[in-house]
């Protein structure tokens, strides 16, 4: 078994990153990609929506089953 968690791909066929906002389209939950690790040694990405309990590691969904809808980096500037 590999300690990383593997890369996901969106429904769109976009590769999902680091702060990433995504929905996962089955429940149309939306969370927020961050990075997490346990005592096994496990580390990589994860989806956390404190607010909902939401908290899994990425490679549970299969792709297809997350949307990327933005990424928390991204500053907006209203021109």
């Amino acid at each position: 078994m590999s300690d990383e968690i593997k890369a996901r791909y969106d429904v769109n066929g976009k590769l999902i990153k680091f702060h990433d906002v995504i929905r996962i389209i089955s429940t149309n939950e939306m969370g927020l990609v961050s990075k997490g690790s346990n005592k096994s040694g496990i580390h990589g990405l994860c989806v956390e929506n404190n607010f909902i309990g939401l908290g899994d590691w990425l490679d549970v969904y299969p792709d297809g089953e997350l949307e990327v809808v933005g990424n928390v980096d991204t500053t907006y500037v209203d021109r």
